[in-house]
């Protein structure tokens, strides 16, 4: 692709990117994981304590406690939101550079648009989480450590710049050590490339980058580690060994379908399959891939969304299997197409459908709302997405609107009953966040019944709350366009059966 013909395909990319991040970002109330990143200090704690009492990296908290100067409350979601959405946007970005210095620009294009538009990406970027970070600072390390090989004026200093901005991505999340394949690729492209610097000289500067980096890193986690709580012990013995008495275990198969339904897993499958004939120039990019599919996959039985790490190299892979069809179009049916033009109409129909889909695919889940994927129903074509209910796997559901009105909600069960009491059949790990004090024991004051729960609980397990609803119309109705989401009942105290005798 000539240089001149980068500047479109590019603000293209940036176009499709910055969308998926910020419309509607403010729309949806906080994920219980989000609120865990919310920084929310205990009265008189330092910054420094409270880091030290999480079992993350302090970046994602550290950009809360930032966000807390434009939103004192955490009431505007959207500002909240916007420097994970932001960092997920550069990510993007940076990615493009990077597969453009190291494989020609079709498959450049071709990963960064696919990384762009998975939804698993798209989600993940879209919350108040550390992954967006993750990305920004591995992928702009890598980029850092290309710029050392392949421009003189950064030899020694992208070296330790991309060093330095590792260490931030691992002052984010452990996740970041999965890009470690093609950083050490990159390194011994860098130590064998400039034959004008002495041995000994490249030999220090890597020793001295590394050290660095590592300093940077344990000053942070060495004291964490000596801090740890019980239970943080326990959440990393449920994420190694699956094993918990609340949650059951999830599929990553599952999760990567739910992100991307319908056949993208299969699109993702071939192109990868393909990728294989590009394997002289793909290699490094096949262990990247490699490193935390084994990890996650084989030795840690709850990866979760920690998944993206595959799916990043993944899109590279996929890309190329892009670039190979190109070459069959051009290539290998000249006997079938002898003309030229038809050949690349078709190719072009092929990318088309491909990009325009998954771009399309995106819009529906993400953006288009209500209703709201994957809670609800929604048409894509002629197929049906979404409906999720209650499955066997854990439901890791990051990113997707999801709007109940809890605020609202809160506005009015805090006006109108100011000891908060009430129950409700929604997560109480995202109730909590906006109404505090529950009395969910006699079943007094309000309940508020969510349509389509975040966990997914529908059913109602009380007699006394299925009677109540049953004869008598909801106090407050809070809607979705024209679609009924949540809806706060009143009753009386007392048992069924009392509530029964007087009456009622």
């Amino acid at each position: 692709m000539k240089p001149n013909h980068k500047l479109v395909p590019l603000l293209i990319l940036v176009f499709i990117t910055v969308w998926f991040r910020l419309v509607h970002l403010g729309y949806s109330s906080y994920e219980p994981d989000e609120q865990k990143a919310l920084y929310l200090p205990r009265s008189n704690q330092t910054l420094i304590d409270y880091l030290l009492e999480q079992r993350k990296g302090p970046v994602q908290f550290l950009a809360t406690y930032l966000a807390r100067y434009l939103t004192p409350d955490y009431e505007n979601t959207f500002i909240t939101r916007l420097p994970f959405a932001l960092a997920g946007i550069l990510a993007v970005y940076f990615f493009y550079r990077l597969l453009n210095i190291h494989y020609e620009g079709k498959i450049a294009l071709y990963g960064s648009i696919l990384l762009s538009v998975n939804g698993l990406i798209v989600a993940l970027t879209r919350v108040v989480q550390y992954q967006g970070f993750v990305m920004l600072f591995t992928i702009s390390a890598l980029y850092a450590i290309s710029l050392a090989i392949e421009d003189e004026r950064w030899r020694i200093t992208g070296i330790y710049l991309g060093m330095f901005l590792w260490a931030g991505g691992m002052l984010t999340h452990y996740d970041a050590i999965f890009i470690a394949p093609f950083a050490g690729y990159l390194f011994y492209k860098w130590y064998w490339k400039w034959n004008s610097l002495e041995k000994s000289t490249k030999r220090w500067h890597l020793g001295l980058s590394i050290l660095g980096s590592f300093l940077i890193v344990a000053s942070f986690y060495i004291p964490l580690f000596f801090s740890v709580s019980d239970a943080t012990l326990d959440y990393w013995q449920y994420r190694v060994t699956g094993v918990s008495d609340t949650l059951p275990p999830s599929s990553s198969i599952f999760i990567f379908r739910l992100y991307n339904p319908l056949l993208v897993l299969e699109v993702y499958f071939v192109l990868g399959i393909l990728s294989l004939l590009k394997i002289r120039q793909n290699w490094p990019v096949v262990l990247w891939f490699l490193f935390p599919l084994i990890i996650l996959e084989g030795l840690i039985q709850e990866p979760g969304t920690h998944i993206y790490t595959y799916v990043i190299p993944a899109t590279i892979l996929a890309g190329f299997g892009v670039q190979v069809i190109d070459e069959l179009y051009n290539k290998g049916w000249k006997r079938f197409l002898p003309k030229a033009k038809m050949r690349s109409t078709l190719f072009l129909f092929f990318l088309v459908v491909l990009f325009g889909g998954l771009t399309s695919l995106s819009q529906v889940m993400f953006i288009d709302h209500p209703p709201e994927y994957p809670w609800e129903t929604k048409k894509f074509l002629i197929a049906k997405i979404g409906g999720l209910r209650k499955s066997d796997y854990k439901v890791w559901t990051y990113g997707f609107p999801y709007n109940r009105h809890w605020p609202e909600i809160r506005d009015y069960i805090m006006s109108n009953n100011p000891n908060g009491y009430y129950s409700t059949n929604e997560d109480k790990s995202l109730t909590n966040y906006y109404i505090p004090q529950v009395n969910s024991v006699e079943l007094s004051g309000y309940y508020i019944h969510v349509h389509s729960p975040m966990d997914l609980k529908e059913a109602i397990a009380k007699p006394k709350i299925n009677y109540w609803i049953s004869k008598y119309p909801p106090v407050k109705v809070f809607v979705n366009g024209d679609v009924v989401v949540s809806e706060i009942y009143r009753m009386p105290p007392g048992s069924l059966d009392e509530i029964i005798r007087r009456g009622y």
